[in-house]
C-alpha cells in the first residue's frame, strides 16, 4: 500500500508540473509583525548583504528620527543606526559592486548637511557623505544602477556636473567625474535603470522617454554599458511607460502604466519580455499603474496602484487584486495563493532571496485593514 501511495504522489508531481503548474512554495499574504513603520512614504528599497536600506518621504523609522533614509537589518528586522540625513524625497538608491558604497539620488540638495545636488554617495556601515564623490545634476535623479567603476543615472535633468546631459549618464563610481565615453540622452524622464544579470552585458533603462542617443527605443532599452549605445535589433517597444524593472538571465519584467494610446488603456501594464530578442512572452493589464516588481523562485510579485487584473489568466480569476498581486513567471498566470491588500500605492519591492522574502515600501497605513505604514515584509508560509 505504501508504495502505492508514493506512486500515486510522483504521478500527480509529474501531472502538476506537464500542465505548468507552479509548485514553489508561496508567500504568506499577511506581511511580518515585526517590520518596522516609517511615518511616510517609502519610495525605493535595496537589500545589501544583511541591511536593507529604505529611502523615500519620512522624518522616523520605528519611532527614531531618520530623514529619508534608513537600513534595517535583515536577519531581526530592528532598525540600524545608519542615519544619513537629506533635505528632500530620495528616489533611487544603489549599492557600488563591493557594498561598501551607497548611492542615493533624489530631490535633495544636501546630504547630512552637506551639499549635494540629487545625487550623493554614502558610506554602507557609517552612513557617512563620501566627500571625494562629486557629482550633481540639476534636477531629480529617479533611477541608479552600477556595473563596474561606473555609476549610472536617470531622471529629469538636463546637466550633470554642469554639463548638458539630459536624462541618462554614467559617472565614475570612485570619483563622479563623468565618464567620457559615454554619450547616450534621452528625450524624456528615465524612471528605471537596472544591470543585466550575471555578466553585465547590458544597462536596462525604463521610463516615459522614446529615443535615446538618436535612437528610437519607446519605453524601453538596452544599452552598452561603456557607451549609452542602444543594442540593435532589440525593440520591445512597449506602448505604456515603464516605471519599474527586474530581469534573470533569459527574461526581463515590466511594471507600467498610465498613459493612454491607440494599443494601450490608461490603467497599467506587468509583460515579460526575452532578453535576446525583445520578444513578449506575456503581458497582463490592470485598473491601475504597475509601479514596482520583484522576482522571487518561480513567481513574479507586483505592487502598483491597481485594484483589478481582469485580462489575467485564468479568465474571471482577476477580478479583485488590490495593488499587490503575484504571477507565475512562466505563464503571467495569477496565483490566488498571495492576496494581500493594501490601503494606497506601492511604489517598491525587492527580494531577498537568502531568506526568501519580499519587502515592499510605498504610502500605504494599512495591510488587510491592519496598520503597517510605510513598509512592509512578506516571508514565506
Amino acid at each position: 500500500m505504501r508504495r502505492i501511495f508514493l506512486l500515486l504522489i510522483m504521478i500527480g508531481v509529474a501531472l502538476l508540473l506537464a500542465s505548468g503548474v507552479a509548485l514553489a512554495a508561496a508567500l504568506s499574504s499577511s506581511p511580518d509583525k515585526r517590520t518596522v513603520q516609517t511615518d511616510g512614504a517609502v519610495r525605493t528599497i535595496l537589500r545589501v548583504g544583511s541591511k536593507i536600506y529604505i529611502g523615500g518621504s519620512f522624518t522616523s523609522v520605528a519611532g527614531e528620527p531618520r530623514s529619508n533614509l534608513a537600513a534595517i537589518n535583515a536577519k531581526t528586522g530592528r532598525l540600524t543606526g545608519w542615519a544619513p540625513k537629506t533635505n528632500g524625497q530620495v528616489r533611487a538608491l544603489a549599492a557600488s559592486p563591493n557594498g561598501t558604497r551607497i548611492y542615493a539620488g533624489g530631490a535633495f540638495t544636501s546630504v547630512s548637511g552637506i551639499a549635494h545636488r540629487h545625487v550623493v554617495a554614502i558610506s554602507a556601515s557609517t552612513g557617512r557623505v563620501e566627500r571625494r564623490w562629486k557629482t550633481g545634476t540639476d534636477s531629480a535623479v529617479l533611477s541608479l544602477a552600477t556595473s563596474g567603476s561606473r555609476v549610472y543615472l536617470g531622471g529629469r535633468f538636463l546637466k550633470v556636473n554642469g554639463r548638458k546631459q539630459a536624462r541618462l549618464a554614467a559617472v565614475e563610481g570612485a570619483t563622479g567625474k563623468l565618464s567620457p565615453r559615454w554619450a547616450a540622452t534621452a528625450d524624456d524622464d528615465v524612471q528605471v535603470l537596472l544591470r543585466s544579470p550575471k555578466n553585465s552585458r547590458r544597462i536596462y533603462a525604463g521610463g516615459q522617454f522614446k529615443r535615446i542617443a538618436g535612437h528610437w527605443r519607446r519605453h524601453l532599452a538596452a544599452l552598452d554599458p561603456r557607451t549609452g549605445t542602444p543594442r540593435r535589433g532589440w525593440r520591445p517597444d512597449p506602448c505604456y511607460p515603464v516605471i519599474d524593472l527586474a530581469a534573470t538571465s533569459r527574461s526581463i519584467y515590466v511594471a507600467g502604466g498610465g498613459l493612454a494610446t491607440q494599443n494601450c488603456n490608461a490603467g497599467g501594464w506587468a509583460e515579460a519580455f526575452r532578453s535576446d530578442n525583445g520578444a513578449s512572452r506575456w503581458r497582463i493589464s490592470s485598473n491601475g499603474d504597475f509601479q514596482a516588481v520583484a522576482l522571487l523562485g518561480g513567481e513574479v510579485y507586483y505592487g502598483g496602484h491597481f485594484k483589478a487584473i481582469p485580462s489575467a489568466p485564468p479568465p474571471g480569476d482577476g477580478k479583485r487584486w488590490v495593488r499587490f498581486a503575484a504571477v507565475e513567471r512562466a505563464t503571467g498566470r495569477l496565483d490566488a495563493r498571495w492576496k494581500p491588500t493594501a490601503d494606497t500605492g506601492v511604489w517598491a519591492m525587492t527580494t531577498d532571496h537568502k531568506r526568501k522574502r519580499v519587502y515592499a515600501g510605498g504610502g500605504f497605513r494599512k495591510i488587510n485593514g491592519q496598520r503597517k505604514q510605510g513598509l512592509a515584509r512578506f516571508s514565506e508560509r
